[in-house]
């Protein structure tokens, strides 16, 4: 399989929610941590204002 790294386009920072949960560990893959995690505060810091700084 060929993968292809890049910056993310602003135009796709509505999918960055999605691909920080999917970067979450989960250690038990049939009792999944639920979506709504991305929702915490310590989770939320990396969703929030995403783009507005120079290393974003």
């Amino acid at each position: 399989m060929k993968y292809s790294i890049r910056p993310l386009k602003r135009n796709e920072y509505h999918i960055l929610e999605k691909m920080l949960y999917e970067a979450i560990y989960q250690p038990d893959e049939t009792n999944s941590i639920p979506r709504e995690v991305v929702e915490l505060p310590e989770i939320r810091v990396y969703i929030d204002n995403f783009g507005e700084k120079k290393d974003d």
